[in-house]
C-alpha cells in the first residue's frame, strides 16, 4: 500500500498511512452516477483523468466531515 510506505519513509506510520482507529485520515466519496462519468467502462480512469464535475459527494479530513451531499459544511 503506497500511502503506508510513504508514512513509513516519513516514520508517521503510528498516526497515518492506513485506514486504523486511532489514525488521521482525508477521504473523499465520489457520486459515481453522475453523467459526467459517462462512459462507466473506467470510473476510475475517468475520475483521474476525464475532468468530471459534481462527483464529490463527501469529503473527510482528518476524520471530520467538511463536504457532504456536495455541500460545504463545518
Amino acid at each position: 500500500m503506497a500511502a503506508l510506505g510513504g508514512a513509513k519513509g516519513l516514520c508517521l506510520e503510528q498516526e497515518t498511512g492506513s485506514l486504523t482507529v486511532g489514525k488521521s485520515a482525508d477521504l473523499v466519496l465520489c457520486d459515481l452516477t453522475q453523467l459526467s462519468l459517462l462512459p462507466r467502462t473506467d470510473p476510475i480512469g475517468l475520475l483521474v483523468l476525464g475532468r468530471p464535475s459534481r462527483v464529490v459527494d463527501s469529503v473527510w479530513v482528518r476524520g471530520k466531515r467538511r463536504i457532504e451531499a456536495g455541500q460545504f459544511c463545518g
